[in-house]
């Protein structure tokens, strides 16, 4: 593109010419009727000129200190005002940016990341609201068989289910019976059973008085252990000596802080109040 900025017919040097000389001065190479012939076409050419203030800044980032001093010398006698430097040249750098020249690429990379931090952590808080706002809104159908019960507060009317949330007490009176659906899961509470509902998406519940039945996958903790199956079928039953674990069918885990206890079908296990497993 050559003479693609070229100002008045009377300009010594064209604009390509005028970026080779700029390159050279930089360099530390010296031609004084060039120069001569670059300040006159500096003086005329503003696009020219930005590339030379740019030239310069480069020049002093990689340390040409003499020459620098004379190149600002020679920038000042130029009879143009100051300007904003263009900081990063396309004439010098056309295919790749000079690593120490500051400019718009380092901001932009800058940009992108700070963008990139956002994104992430906007969509981690998003997936975070989904899974607390699934969690609290799941939830299980509590139903009275016989007797009397009681979901939190309310009392339960037989023939009538109520919706059991996350953190509920279930709890039967004396002579009572109730049923506790969680998904496939089915749990019937005997009598005078205090039941809490601690997560019905996984089907986790705490026994603390009472006993229970229990069809399919589900979790029970307890003050002795923590009960878990993953098809099972089995019985659940507070006694003074700590949690009594029958498994009917299937395979059930018992577990506390002495090791877990693996129990088929017809097996009966006690985990002890105190922290340890004794037989019955």
């Amino acid at each position: 593109m050559e003479d693609e900025h070229t100002v008045g017919a009377d300009a010594a040097l064209g604009c390509a010419r005028a970026n080779e000389r700029i390159a050279a001065f930089a360099a530390g190479e010296e031609d004084p009727a060039e120069e001569r012939a670059l300040h006159a076409h500096l003086g005329e050419c503003a696009s020219c000129r930005d590339t030379y203030e740019s030239a310069l800044l480069i020049a002093s980032k990689i340390g040409r200190g003499a020459r620098r001093g004379s190149a600002a010398r020679a920038s000042r006698e130029l009879p143009l005002p100051k300007r904003r430097p263009v900081l990063f040249p396309q004439a010098l750098f056309s295919r790749a940016p000079f690593p120490g020249a500051p400019g718009a690429p380092r901001a932009r990379e800058g940009r992108r990341r700070r963008w990139g931090v956002l994104l992430t952590l906007a969509t981690a808080l998003v997936l975070l609201a989904w899974v607390l706002s699934g969690a609290e809104q799941a939830t299980a159908r509590f139903a009275l068989l016989a007797g009397e019960a009681k979901l939190g507060a309310t009392s339960v009317l037989a023939g009538a289910p109520a919706e059991a949330l996350r953190g509920q007490w279930c709890a039967t009176g004396p002579d009572s019976r109730a049923r506790l659906e969680v998904g496939p899961t089915v749990l019937e509470l005997g009598p005078r059973t205090r039941l809490l509902l601690e997560d019905p998406r996984a089907c986790r519940v705490r026994l603390e008085s009472g006993w229970l039945e229990f069809v399919g996958p589900c979790t029970v903790t307890s003050l002795s252990g923590v009960v878990s199956t993953d098809a099972g079928r089995g019985t659940l039953r507070i006694l003074p000596a700590g949690l009594e674990v029958t498994c009917r069918l299937g395979s059930v885990r018992a577990s506390n802080s002495f090791g877990v206890r693996a129990l088929g079908p017809d097996e009966t296990f006690v985990l002890a109040t105190d922290g340890a497993s004794v037989a019955p």
